[in-house]
């Protein structure tokens, strides 16, 4: 049987990278961000594009999808904030992974959020 190609604007979060957005939507410091992003996502897009911006990282350790640009903003955004919340002082993370591997997770975040690929 033939593999099932993924669409080419196709990105995929690993586990760390599911991991340190699931931190990071946890981290209070960075509330006040998301609120305002999902307010006024509410008032220029469709529910189902920003409803679970969020929360899916809940339980999530790979996540595939097609981004569109209200996700690339969002991802970008939070991921260069908590970068800069991982590099202040010493950081000890409950997850077991370490404070690099965090960093390198959020780094690859930004990238595949800033420099789309394919048709996205």
């Amino acid at each position: 049987m033939d593999e099932i190609k993924n669409h080419p604007s196709t990105v995929e979060f690993g586990e760390k990278e599911c991991c340190a957005l699931k931190i990071a939507v946890e981290n209070a410091t960075h509330r006040e961000f998301i609120r305002e992003f999902i307010k006024k996502a509410g008032e220029k897009e469709p529910k189902h594009s920003w409803a679970i911006l969020a929360e899916i990282f809940t339980n999530t350790i790979n996540l595939i999808f097609i981004p569109r640009g209200i996700h690339r903003e969002f991802y970008a955004t939070l991921a260069i904030l908590e970068r800069g919340q991982l590099t202040e002082g010493n950081k000890e993370l409950a997850c077991g992974h370490t404070v690099i591997e965090h960093i390198q997770a959020l780094d690859n975040i930004y990238f595949l959020m800033a420099y789309p690929a394919g048709n996205n």
